[in-house]
């Protein structure tokens, strides 16, 4: 498979008896320090600490300030939506009001085919 021709010889004797002393040898370390590998009850401090500790407090700190300033956002945003509809209510004096006129159905698709026909020149353009 290779380009070139190899001389090399897998299971020649020195070969094999070189391999059999490193796995029979790193066998007898593994087996002589056994009893040194056994479990200990200790806390080990790594880097997992923070991401299980530090991390999650000081997120749930950042949403709860996050969801006060949403929650202060929301409430302002409903009382001035609150405010202009009751000045939009207050200014109406009949069927002939801006809002609440009727309008034909011709003029709504006529603006709709503006509108696509601009957005297609635009991309055309660009």
């Amino acid at each position: 498979m290779l380009t070139y021709p190899v001389a090399y010889q897998p299971y020649t004797v020195p070969h094999v008896v070189n391999m059999l002393q490193l796995l029979m040898f790193s066998g007898l370390a593994f087996f002589l320090m056994l009893p040194l590998m056994r479990r200990t009850l200790t806390i080990t401090l790594d880097f997992d600490w923070f991401y299980r500790r530090v991390f999650p407090s000081a997120i749930q700190s950042l949403f709860s300030a996050i969801w006060k300033v949403d929650g202060a956002l929301r409430q302002a945003f409903l009382v001035k939506l609150g405010q202009c509809l009751d000045y939009i209510s207050r200014r109406q004096e009949g069927p002939s009001v801006l809002l609440s006129r009727t309008r034909p159905a011709g003029s709504m698709v006529m603006w709709v085919v503006v509108l696509l026909a601009a957005y297609l020149f635009l991309s055309f353009i660009g």
